[in-house]
C-alpha cells in the first residue's frame, strides 16, 4: 500500500470525508437475503487456498516483488496462469492476460548526494545508499551546519516529554534517534511498547522545524533494532519522463537524512559517547541538552538525477463476461496491486515479502475470481479482476489502466482489496461507501451471514491506494483495508503472520459484494458531494440521465447557495451530463475558490446558481490523538477529542488564544476526533467563524475564530 496519509501529521486539514455522522462500527444486520458463496471455498478449504497463493507470492524467491525485477516477472507470470487454469478469458480489446506499459525511473544522484562529517581535524565521508540515504521529504540543495543531539526530537506535551527543553537547535542540524523512548519497565514513557504519532519520520523533522532547526540526521535506535537497514537511495517512477525532474512529494524545508547505527557510531565515538550509552541515558531520563557530543561539523547535498531510464512494467487482467445481455456490457472491476518494495544487500532478512502488503490483496482477488467463475451460472454484469503493478511509488498501474488499457466508460464500480490479511482484533475499514451511500446497503446485505464487524470509514484521502484514479474519474469505489500494523512496509511482513480465518471472512464478504452488486437490476445510484454537503440521487437511463437532489445539510454551502431537496440537476458548467460518472467527476474536479454553475429544475422553473468551493479551513495547529486512558480519565468518550501538540502563533488558533497541550473537542457544537477534524474544517470552509470548544486543565472553553486558509 502507498504511505498512508492518515499517519501523516495535521498541520492544516486537508481531504474530502464523510461527516462524523456517517462513519462507525457495525455489525451485520439481523435478517434479509444472502448470497451464496461456492460450497468448496467456504471455511477452511478458502482458508488454504489463499495461503497457498500469499505463500508463492511472499515468498523469499520472488524477492519482493519490485518493479523491473525478475521477482515481479514471475508474480504477474503466477497470476496469469492462476487466471487461465479459471478459464478466464483476456479483457476484450487485449490479446493476453498482460497489459504492458512503460515507466521512467529517477531518483537522488549518488554522485552529487553527499555527506561528510568533520571533528577535531578528522573528516568523514559517508557512502550514499550504504551509509546514508536521505528521505522522500527532504530539502534539496546544499548545507553545512554544527550537529547537536536532541535526543528522539520529540516533544510531547500530554506525556510530559520535551527533548528540545534547555537545547539550543537553531540553525543547526539535529541528530536524533527513531522510535520513542522506553523506560527500564517499558511502560513508563508514553503508550509502553506501544508507538505514537511521535515516532514518524514526519513529525520528527516538522518538530525540528519548529525549534528552527536548519536539518536533520536520523539514526535507529539499538534498543529497537540492531540488524541491517535499507539505505538504498530512493527511486522515483514516472509515467512521464518530465514528472521525474519534479520530483513528486510534499517537501519540507529543511534537509533530512537517514544515516545507518555504523556511520553514526564513527561520529560520536570520536567523542566517546557511543549510541547504545547515549539511549541508555536518555531512557533513564536524562535531558538531551546535557550531552556534550563534542564540536562537529557537517556538510550535506542532496540532488536528484537529471535524466530518466526507461522499465517496463504490466498489469495483469482478466475477463468473466455476464449473462445477461441488456447488463453485460457494465463491468465491475475487482482489483489488488501486486509490487512491493524489493530486497537490499545485507545480511539477514533483507526482503520485503509484502504478504499483507499486498499478496493478500492479490491472493483475495484470485479466490474472488475463483468463487465467481465456478458459479452455475455468471452474474449478470461482467466482472474484470485485475492486478497492478508500481502501485507503491505512485499508483502508476492503476493510473495507466484508466488512460486506455481497459474501456473504463464501461466501469460502474471498482473494488480494491489491498492489506486484507492482518489485525483480526479489530473491524474490517470499508472505504468509499459515503460517496455512494448505497453501496454500503450493498455491503451490510452481504454482510448478513459473515458477521464480521465493520466499521464504514470515509473519504479517498483516508488512504491512498488503486480506487484513487478510478474515484477521480467518477466511478464508484469500495475500499476493503484491515488496518496497519508494526510491520507494515518492513522485512518481517510474512505470511505466517496473517490471521487465514478472519482473511478468508474479507474475501466472502466481498465476492458476496461483487456478486450482489453484479447482479442487481437497477442502474440507479446515490452519491454524497462533502464540499456542498447534499446528497444527488441518480438514474441512468439509455437515453439521458436524471439527478435530484434528495438531501441537503443544515449549516452547508448548499444551504448557504439556496439549493433544496427536490431540485433537479440539469447542467453542471453549462454542459448536460451524460451519465452519473459525469456528474460525480465534474463536482469533484472543483478545486478549492473555483466556482460551478449548476442549473436545476425546481417545480417547473429552471434556475442558474453559481456554486464555489471553498478551500479547506485551516487552524494552523499540529494535532496527535489522545491515550484512552486519559480520556477516561477526563469523562470523553473513545475517539473523540484532539490533543493541539503545536500552535503557530501567527496562525488562527494561535491569535485567539489557543495553548500547545489544549484538548480541542469541538467545532460549532459538532464532536470532533481524529478521524473527522480534516472533514469538518473542509465543509466549514476558509472565512467561516466558528467557535471551538477546548479542554484546558480540566476546564471546557468556548473560543471564537474565523478559520483561515492554508498559506
Amino acid at each position: 500500500m502507498k504511505k498512508l496519509l492518515f499517519l501523516l501529521p495535521v498541520l492544516v486539514a486537508l481531504g474530502a470525508c464523510r461527516p462524523a455522522t456517517d462513519t462507525g462500527e457495525a455489525g451485520p444486520p439481523d435478517s434479509g437475503n444472502v448470497v451464496s458463496v461456492h460450497p468448496e471455498l467456504a471455511g477452511s478449504d478458502l482458508q488454504q487456498i489463499l495461503a497457498e497463493y500469499v505463500n508463492y507470492l511472499a515468498s523469499d524467491a520472488l524477492a519482493g516483488r519490485e518493479v523491473g525485477s525478475q521477482g515481479i516477472n514471475r508474480a504477474e507470470q503466477y497470476i496469469a496462469d492462476t487466471f487461465a487454469a479459471l478459464g478466464l478469458s483476456s479483457v476484450p480489446g487485449q490479446e493476453d492476460y498482460f497489459l504492458e506499459f512503460t515507466l521512467y525511473r529517477g531518483g537522488y544522484d549518488p554522485d552529487a548526494t553527499s555527506l561528510s562529517v568533520r571533528t577535531d581535524g578528522t573528516s568523514l565521508n559517508a557512502r550514499p545508499g550504504v551509509d546514508f540515504q536521505p528521505f522522500s521529504f527532504s530539502k534539496l540543495g546544499e548545507l553545512s551546519a554544527e550537529l547537536v543531539f536532541a535526543g528522539y526530537g520529540i516533544t510531547a506535551p500530554e506525556y510530559g516529554y520535551d527533548d528540545y527543553t534547555g537545547l539550543d537547535a537553531e540553525g543547526k542540524i539535529v541528530l536524533l534517534l527513531r522510535h520513542e523512548p522506553q523506560s527500564p519497565s517499558g511502560s513508563d514513557y508514553f503508550l509502553g511498547a506501544d508507538l505514537t504519532r511521535h515516532s514518524l519520520f514526519l513529525t520528527k523533522v516538522e518538530n525540528a522545524r519548529a525549534h528552527d532547526a536548519a536539518g536533520m540526521l536520523l539514526v535507529t535506535d539499538p534498543k529497537s533494532y540492531a540488524g541491517p537497514e535499507d539505505l538504498r537511495l530512493q527511486e522515483v517512477l514516472g509515467l512521464q519522463p518530465s514528472a521525474l525532474s519534479r520530483y513528486p512529494g510534499v517537501r519540507q524545508s529543511i534537509p533530512a537524512l537517514h544515516i545507518s547505527q555504523d556511520f553514526a557510531e564513527k561520529i560520536l565515538g570520536t567523542s566517546s559517547a557511543y549510541l547504545e550509552r547515549l539511549q541508555e541515558r536518555l531512557d533513564e531520563g536524562t535531558d538531551p541538552s546535557l550531552f556534550d557530543i563534542g564540536h562537529i561539523e557537517v556538510s550535506l547535498n542532496v540532488a536528484v538525477q537529471q535524466r530518466s531510464e526507461e522499465i517496463q512494467a504490466r498489469n495483469v487482467a482478466a475477463f468473466l463476461e455476464g449473462s445477461d445481455p441488456l447488463l453485460r456490457d457494465e463491468w465491475i472491476l475487482v482489483g489488488a496491486h501486486h509490487d512491493h518494495l524489493g530486497s537490499y544487500p545485507g545480511e539477514g532478512d533483507t526482503i520485503f515479502n509484502g504478504a499483507d502488503d499486498n499478496a493478500s490483496g492479490v491472493a483475495g482477488v484470485l479466490a474472488l475470481a475463483r468463487i465467481l467463475a465456478e458459479r452455475k451460472s455468471a452474474p449478470a454484469r461482467s466482472l474484470v479482476f485485475a492486478t497492478f503493478s508500481a502501485e507503491e511509488q505512485g499508483l502508476f498501474g492503476s493510473r495507466e489502466m484508466i488512460e486506455g488499457q481497459i474501456p473504463i466508460e464501461q466501469i460502474v464500480l471498482m473494488i480494491n482489496l489491498d492489506m486484507v490479511g492482518r489485525n483480526p482484533e479489530r473491524p474490517v475499514q470499508i472505504m468509499g461507501s459515503s460517496f455512494s451511500p448505497d453501496l454500503q446497503k450493498l455491503v451490510e446485505e452481504a454482510n448478513q451471514a459473515v458477521g464480521l464487524p465493520v466499521r464504514y470509514s470515509s473519504g479517498p484521502e483516508a488512504a491512498v491506494s488503486d480506487h484513487d484514479p478510478f474515484f477521480r474519474e467518477g466511478i464508484p469505489f469500495l475500499f476493503f483495508f484491515t488496518g496497519i500494523h508494526p510491520d507494515y512496509h518492513g522485512t518481517a511482513d510474512h505470511a505466517d503472520k496473517l490471521s487465514y480465518p478472519r482473511f478468508a471472512d474479507v474475501v466472502v464478504l466481498a465476492a458476496k459484494t461483487a456478486t450482489l452488486a453484479a447482479d442487481r437490476p437497477t442502474r440507479g445510484s446515490t452519491i454524497y458531494v462533502e464540499w456542498l454537503g447534499l446528497t444527488l440521487s441518480i438514474e441512468d437511463e439509455q437515453d439521458a440521465v436524471t439527478a435530484e437532489i434528495t438531501e441537503v445539510e443544515a449549516g452547508t454551502a448548499a444551504v448557504e447557495y439556496g439549493l433544496l431537496e427536490g431540485d433537479k440537476l440539469l447542467a453542471l458548467g453549462g454542459v448536460v451530463p451524460e451519465g452519473s460518472r459525469d456528474i460525480r467527476r465534474n463536482l469533484e474536479a472543483v478545486r478549492p475558490g473555483r466556482s460551478l454553475t449548476l442549473k436545476v429544475l425546481r417545480g417547473e422553473l429552471e434556475r442558474e446558481i453559481q456554486v464555489q468551493r471553498a478551500h479547506t479551513g485551516y487552524l494552523g495547529v499540529m494535532v496527535g490523538e489522545l491515550d484512552e486512558q486519559w480520556r477516561k480519565q477526563n469523562d470523553l468518550e473513545a475517539k473523540s477529542g484532539v490533543l493541539i501538540r503545536q500552535v503557530l502563533e501567527d496562525g488562527p488558533a494561535g491569535k485567539a488564544g489557543l495553548n500547545q497541550g489544549d484538548v480541542l473537542l469541538a467545532l460549532n457544537g459538532i464532536a470532533v476526533g481524529p478521524e473527522n477534524l480534516r472533514a469538518l474544517l473542509m465543509r466549514l470552509g476558509a472565512g467561516a467563524r466558528v467557535e471551538l470548544t477546548v479542554l484546558r486543565k480540566g476546564e471546557r472553553l468556548i473560543v471564537p475564530l474565523i478559520l483561515g486558509r492554508r498559506p
